[in-house]
């Protein structure tokens, strides 16, 4: 059955607007699933590259349906979103502000019939990642393997037949793509053979092949444990669909490009069948492409296991430095000075203890817990067997900011008790604040070390780390407490020079 709807083009901001803004006039507040189901659609049409060009009504709900499949909700989720939507969209239609569509009553019925074929089967966004994991880590393998490659490369074009694959001439390829240069270097390296695989193409009929090809991709997956969908080729194409859909592009538009429903996507059904469009689908290929085997480096995260210490892993990285390069690794510590009588005494602390932060590739991080699994292990985006969870650059970066001005606020002077019993006796715009528990723990009240001017200093950080200087007065204070002075810096060439200094960057000379 083909989704097929009387409708009037109508663009999905304004629906979304309407969707937003229509309960506010009703007499009685949303149910809490239609609102899940308005912000749902809210958020499906901020993705569109151009959501106030107006579209089919029934493209318009069957793309967001496709569009929640791909995030995991389940059939019975959908439907009541569906419903909600329904339900805005009529009183819409009796105002006068919206076009009468069946739209919505195909749909329901699709979902209610056929959710078990439709909904209920297929890739998952962790049978996904799973994938991807193991497509980027095809080029680490110490032996090239000719099953992964031609997955590899089947993905790379578009889902492509193993069949076609395996039938593909290396002089055919195109030049330039890294990829498909790496997989010509691991498969064709010195060959003179016009076929990219060493599959015996030439001796062999072309049910042969597909049969052999069929049965090494097959087998590659499985002792992988990537979920398989109908035959291979369908496999192969619906966490191709899967992927496309992921990466932005809208579900009708991908359904043109194949032509069907991959058994690994059977949700692409609710568009019906139709002549595979060539030229849609290549302009989708690089995009897609990249899903498997882009490989960067990013900012992850792993907890420390019970009574293990950041430097109980150091040194396992240090033991075993031959057999594994340890990653960059964040672990922010505070700096604490605490005055014990006429001293100040300099204290590490960790911000977050059993929190470190790596940069890594994401197939690097498998290996590397091989060696220090025990000590630590790495947040997943999901359950057992889902890939490991990402932290973006921009989230990574508002964090160290964050952890930036934490310290900054917490990090201070603090005061104990001395012999006598008395407080230290300096407060607030001082060095610190005096004890105020009464039971001689002395509390966080201020920014860390202040100076005097004519005190000698060490810088602890910065371009002048390891110089030594006087302090000359402050130059500033902001809101925060953190106070900068100008120092006077002698070189190690005598030279006598000025720069204004972060507090947070100085200590006591006698004390450094």
């Amino acid at each position: 059955m083909s989704l097929t709807a009387d409708n009037k083009p109508v663009a999905p901001s304004d629906l979304a607007h309407f969707f937003v803004n229509e309960p506010k006039t009703a007499d009685s507040a949303p149910s809490a699933m239609a609102s899940k189901a308005v912000r749902s659609f809210s958020d499906w049409q901020q993705t569109l590259p151009d959501p106030d060009t107006p579209s089919d009504m029934a493209v318009i709900l069957a793309d967001w349906l496709v569009w929640l499949r791909v995030r995991d909700l389940s059939a019975t989720t959908a439907a009541s979103y569906l419903k909600a939507l329904s339900g805005l969209y009529s009183r819409g239609v009796k105002q006068n502000l919206l076009p009468p569509t069946d739209a919505f009553g195909i749909l329901k019925a699709r979902l209610r019939n056929e959710s078990d074929t439709l909904w209920n089967r297929g890739v998952t966004r962790t049978d996904l990642q799973r994938l991807q994991l193991l497509t980027k880590a095809i080029g680490t393998q110490d032996t090239p393997s000719v099953a992964a490659d031609l997955l590899l490369l089947s993905l790379i074009q578009g889902a492509m037949p193993l069949a076609e694959t395996a039938m593909i001439k290396a002089a055919d390829l195109p030049f330039g793509d890294e990829n498909i240069n790496a997989i010509v270097r691991r498969q064709h390296a010195g060959s003179t053979r016009q076929y990219l695989f060493p599959l015996h193409q030439s001796r062999r009929t072309p049910r042969q092949l597909r049969t052999e090809v069929n049965a090494l991709v097959t087998k590659h997956l499985i002792e992988h444990d990537i979920p398989l969908w109908d035959s291979i080729d369908d496999t192969i194409a619906g966490y191709w669909t899967h992927a496309a859909v992921t990466v932005g592009h809208q579900p009708h538009g991908i359904a043109r490009a194949l032509g069907m429903a991959p058994g690994g996507l059977p949700v692409l059904g609710l568009f019906g069948e139709s002549q595979p469009d060539a030229d849609a689908r290549q302009d989708m290929v690089h995009s897609v492409s990249r899903m498997f085997t882009h490989n960067p480096m990013r900012w992850y995260a792993m907890r420390l296991r019970r009574r293990v210490s950041f430097s109980d892993l150091r040194q396992r990285f240090q033991r075993f430095s031959e057999q594994l390069q340890a990653p960059e690794m964040f672990y922010p510590i505070e700096e604490l000075s605490r005055r014990v009588g006429k001293k100040i005494v300099f204290e590490e602390k960790p911000i977050i203890r059993d929190i470190v932060f790596f940069r890594s590739k994401a197939t690097d991080i498998a290996p590397m817990l091989r060696y220090v699994g025990d000590l630590a292990w790495c947040y997943t985006t999901g359950g057992p067997g889902s890939a490991y969870a990402p932290i973006s650059q921009t989230q990574f970066d508002a964090f160290q900011r964050a952890i930036g001005k934490f310290a900054a606020i917490t990090s201070c002077l603090y005061t104990d008790r001395d012999s006598s019993g008395s407080n230290d006796g300096r407060n607030a715009d001082g060095q610190c604040g005096t004890d105020s528990n009464g039971d001689g723990t002395g509390q966080i009240r201020h920014i860390v070390p202040t100076f005097d001017a004519g005190e000698e200093v060490m810088v602890i950080g910065g371009s002048f780390k390891d110089q030594r200087g006087r302090v000359m007065k402050i130059e500033s204070e902001d809101p925060d407490g953190i106070i900068r002075y100008l120092i006077s810096i002698v070189n190690d060439l005598t030279t006598s020079f000025t720069a204004t200094l972060d507090s947070r960057l100085l200590r006591p000379q006698k004390h450094a």
